[in-house]
């Protein structure tokens, strides 16, 4: 209910605060919390316009860019619309 308070001040202010909230929840229901989350990630937004004749090799130049990206140790997700 915190985190859709009307007044933005009631609500949390990290991500964080939220998993430190769940923590107790998380360790009754065996579920492990990666660390990884409760640090300041950023994200980059990115749309890829193509044809879909292009789509084959597209793929292709993704699954090799999402391998240097996982070098990295970063996440790369992919929706489309």
């Amino acid at each position: 209910m915190k985190t859709i308070r009307r007044e933005p001040s009631a609500r949390y202010n990290t991500f964080s605060e939220i998993l430190r909230e769940l923590q107790p929840l998380a360790e009754r229901s065996g579920i492990q919390v990666e660390p990884r989350y409760c640090s300041h990630n950023k994200m980059i937004g990115m749309f890829l316009v193509y044809q879909e004749e292009q789509q084959l090799a597209l793929k292709r130049y993704i699954e090799e860019f999402n391998k240097n990206v996982n070098e990295t140790r970063a996440v790369l997700k992919i929706t489309q619309f």
